[in-house]
């Protein structure tokens, strides 16, 4: 009885996020105009959130390059975010214990990493541009 419980909760789960998803892309597709960088418009150079909504905006459309470009952070992010929901599921069916190997503080701290180059490279080519 607890084996069919555990999956209902995991399709109630699948089923959320699919709904949720399915409303921030349409939110994202039709209704979100994207406002300017507050930091960019007094110091003129990009903060290291620059590109981030953008960058959400095309990945939820499905423009990985695209998203790549404006803001590698977001796509990482999310990968990591699906890769620990993603264990957490397979630990709940196979009854093992997977994602307490992943080590998220590492993955988190490899991300901000990536967010400071990004931020550095863009004010590189901004001034040099």
């Amino acid at each position: 009885m607890n084996k069919h419980k555990n999956i209902n909760y995991l399709f109630y789960g699948i089923l959320l996020t699919s709904l949720v998803l399915l409303f921030t892309y349409i939110l994202c597709h039709k209704f979100i105009i994207i406002p300017e960088c507050i930091f960019f418009s007094k110091f003129n150079i990009y903060c290291p959130g620059c590109g981030c909504t953008r960058a959400f905006k095309s990945m939820i459309k499905f423009n990985f390059v695209q998203s790549l470009i404006y803001n590698p952070t977001v796509i990482y992010y999310t990968s990591i975010i699906l890769l620990y929901v993603f264990t957490s599921i397979l630990d709940m069916i196979l009854k093992k214990d997977i994602s307490s190997k992943i080590n998220i503080k590492l993955l988190f701290y490899f991300g901000v990493i990536i967010l400071i180059i990004t931020c550095i490279v863009k004010n590189i080519l901004l001034l040099c541009h």
